[in-house]
């Protein structure tokens, strides 16, 4: 080997552990990066709910386990959608648009009629035009509401810019890392483990009161916990108890309505009508 050979090797060494360091670099910048916006998009949606900053800032520090599930919710989808893409900035907008929505169609339902936006609402996604015709009259636009549109839009502008310094290749690392995250979200949806026990906990609290203690996006989560247990579960206890109940009434009303078919009504006391001639007192006293 001559010394320029030697030499050029070393180079190349270099270069590779370089590119390697200069990976995992990117890599973890990304992953801090992506971590960092699903806790902003937390306090974005309690921003949005709550519509006070100082009560924001409470909520999140008073419901840290519910604070920490949602902000790994929302940073593991957004890393199966940069696994997909590779870009930062459409991971966050995807993964903040459904979220932000939802956010604040329950606070302007809340504001309208008193009560937040329910699972069962989405059904009537066809009159969507009809509800929108007449919710709108009765919706401002809210200082909170404007700021955090105004705070997402700013950083995704910035997610932007980073994408061009921070950047991972398709093959190995956004595929594995596509699969894991991917194999994450799709277990939180589908395991029935997970939502078995998310429905046994929270079954007996109402939308409104999911929503003050997980906020919104948990407290949807819970609800179709709720409705997926009930569809795949014959023997629950509640729903048990419910169809008992049910079918009681059912038997009573039975039972009363052929009671009353069964038996004539009585003709009132002296009211001088033969019920088998169909004459009247008087007509049989003629001669």
């Amino acid at each position: 080997f001559t010394p320029q050979n030697i030499s050029g090797r070393r180079n190349i060494m270099k270069k590779k552990r370089a590119n390697a360091a200069g990976t995992l670099s990117d890599f973890a910048a990304i992953f801090l990066i992506l971590l960092g916006t699903g806790c902003l998009l937390l306090f974005l949606t309690q921003f949005i709910t709550l519509q006070s900053l100082p009560d924001a800032l409470i909520w999140i520090t008073s419901h840290p386990a519910v604070a920490v599930l949602s902000s790994a919710a929302f940073w593991v989808v957004s890393l199966m959608i940069y696994g997909i893409g590779g870009k930062m900035f459409l991971s966050f907008l995807i993964t903040a648009l459904p979220v932000l929505t939802l956010s604040i169609v329950s606070y302007y339902k809340t504001a309208i009629n008193g009560f937040p936006l329910i699972l069962s609402d989405l059904k009537f996604w066809k009159n969507l035009g009809e509800i929108t015709d007449f919710a709108f009259p009765q919706m401002k636009m809210t200082v909170p509401i404007a700021a955090a549109l105004l705070l997402a839009a700013g950083i995704t502008v910035l997610l932007f810019f980073a994408d061009r310094r921070f950047h991972a290749k398709f093959l190995p690392g956004r595929l594995i890392l596509l699969a894991v995250s991917a194999a994450v979200t799709v277990s939180f949806f589908c395991s029935g483990t997970l939502l078995s026990a998310m429905a046994d906990m929270e079954r007996v609290y109402s939308q409104s009161e999911r929503i003050d203690d997980m906020g919104v996006t948990l407290a949807f989560y819970s609800a179709y916990a709720v409705s997926w247990q009930d569809s795949h579960s014959d023997d629950n206890p509640l729903i048990e108890e419910i169809s008992k109940e049910v079918r009681e009434e059912e038997a009573a009303l039975a039972s009363a309505e052929s009671s009353s078919a069964v038996s004539p009504p009585l003709s009132p006391a002296g009211s001088g009508t033969d019920e088998d001639t169909g004459r009247s007192d008087a007509e049989e006293e003629l001669p």
